[in-house]
Parts: structure tokens; sequence; C-alpha cells
């Protein structure tokens, strides 16, 4: 999420031009998102304040609300460029892309109860891949800034619909 690169960039921006001292957090925390309706469907009504997943056409998956009640489209097409807070007409609907709610914390998608807790992944080289390769556990010397998990993120199971 653009929101923890935001944060980064700004704190090594102050570390390294203006000599402010740097702590990584230790530990990330990674929750769920839940759509009220699933992914996009083709010829479906959507009511006010429904949200969707949609697979933009930047290959990224987005959270869409209803703005404006109605109907999809018969097909997604290229409906969805993937532009953050966009509003997309989308046959008589209007949705509208979430970005600034989900950093404002106000979108109100993550689950609650049911069992449903974030879970705590914390910074090592064994937890999280070095950016030459994935399944490593050596200091990055890749220069992609691109890392992955090295182990699966375990949620507790749901003794809810989340």
């Amino acid at each position: 999420m653009s929101a923890l690169s935001d944060y980064l960039a700004n704190q090594l921006v102050a570390w390294y031009r203006r000599g402010q001292s740097f702590t990584p957090p230790a530990t990330s925390y990674f929750g769920l998102l839940k759509s009220t309706r699933g992914p996009r469907a083709n010829s479906t009504a959507y009511a006010l304040n429904d949200t969707i997943s949609v697979v933009a056409n930047d290959a990224k998956v987005h959270l869409y609300k209803c703005t404006t009640a109605g109907t999809s489209a018969a097909s997604q097409s290229t409906l969805y460029p993937g532009v953050d807070n966009e509003a997309i007409t989308d046959g008589t609907a209007v949705l509208t892309e979430q970005k600034a709610a989900l950093e404002a914390g106000t979108a109100a998608v993550e689950p609650s109860g049911g069992s449903y807790a974030r879970v705590a992944v914390t910074a090592s080289l064994a937890n999280w891949a070095g950016s030459q390769s994935a399944g490593s556990t050596t200091a990055s010397t890749g220069t992609n800034g691109t890392t992955s998990n090295n182990g699966a993120v375990t949620f507790p199971a749901p003794t809810a619909d989340w």
C-alpha cells in the first residue's frame, strides 16, 4: 500500500537530507479487506455504498465504493485504469476507487469479530526475502526495491463470514 511507501520515503528523505534519525518498525501487521459485494460482476445491480474489488488495468486489485447506485456494464473491458480515487461510470453505476479512505482508515472494510485478528510478522531476514530473489534469507543485493514474505501469513480460523 502506498501509505507505507509514502511513510518510508518521507523518513528516508529526513534521514538522508536532513540528518534525522530513522528507526524502521520492528513488526509489520497484516489485515484483510472485505468488500461487501465481492469482485465486480457484469450486469449487476449495485446499491449506494456497496464495495467491490476490481482487478484494474494496472493489474492490481483496487477497492471501489458505489457512489451512485445502478447496474454495471455487460463487460468490464478497460473501464478501470486503476487511478487513485477515480470515479468510474460503469453502466449506470458510479464506483469510486477508495485509496484515500483506506489510507485515512475510514473505508470500514476490515472484518471484525468472528475470531478475526490482524497478523504480526517480525522484521527479519528469515521472514522477508532479499530483493535479489524470492526465498532469499540474506541481506538485499537487488535494486528493484521489492520483497516477499518467506513464510505463510496465517490468519486465525474464522468463526464468522470474513
